[in-house]
């Protein structure tokens, strides 16, 4: 999915997000932390929940 909607962006470089996910440390990033990050760059103002 992270794959997926990747792709869909100008910034997109193959390989990034395989090196990406070797790079996180089990147990600190969870779906809270994604929300979180997600809803400081929401371009729509509303925040997620």
């Amino acid at each position: 999915v992270w794959e997926s909607w990747s792709q869909q962006s100008q910034k997109y470089k193959p390989g990034e997000c395989q090196y990406k996910w070797g790079t996180f440390i089990p147990g600190t990033v969870t779906i809270g932390t994604l929300y979180y990050f997600a809803s400081l760059k929401s371009n729509s103002g509303a925040s997620a929940r």
